[in-house]
């Protein structure tokens, strides 16, 4: 069983829960959670989808988006809770990129969830850390400049209310 303690040199990969990625040498991607084999089936639907393979294959991403988010609120008990206004947050991208004037976010999402799946910086976690819901202090230059630069072995989450 893993522990819900978090090191302060962890962090929280696409708002994924402390306990399922405490662990004193981080890899470079997480084969053991859950939440990164979601992200990585949400690659390939996406890929499938905007490759014109399997058209679709966006519908089959936004039921996987669903069960994602209703998984995470669930295990997290919270809505508010980070982890759940992540998916909930893709989840209503994927639904708006359906709409063809918007389908350009789907292309935006399949490079965003590339880089969580591949390097573990979660572009959407970042701007969300950054909403007035999840932050004490304001946001200025600096707070800008730690959610979008800093590297992902060294960024997490940990201003939500």
């Amino acid at each position: 069983m893993e522990s819900d303690t978090v090191p302060a040199s962890s962090e929280r990969p696409c708002g994924e829960h402390p306990g399922a990625i405490a662990r004193a040498h981080r890899q470079w991607h997480d084969f053991a959670t859950l939440a990164w084999w979601y992200w990585c089936a949400t690659v390939v639907l996406l890929a499938l989808a905007l490759s014109r393979v399997a058209p679709d294959a966006s519908v089959a991403a936004v039921g996987l988006g669903a069960v994602q988010a209703i998984h995470f609120q669930r295990r997290e008990r919270a809505v508010r809770a980070f982890p759940v206004q992540v998916r909930t947050a893709y989840l209503g991208l994927l639904v708006l990129g359906l709409w063809s004037p918007l389908a350009f976010i789907h292309w935006m999402q399949l490079a965003g969830t590339l880089a969580v799946v591949v390097t573990n910086y979660c572009p959407l976690a970042r701007l969300l850390s950054l909403a007035p819901w999840n932050r004490s202090g304001p946001v200025n230059a600096a707070a800008v400049r730690f959610a979008l630069l800093t590297p992902p072995g060294r960024w997490r989450h940990v201003d939500a209310r």
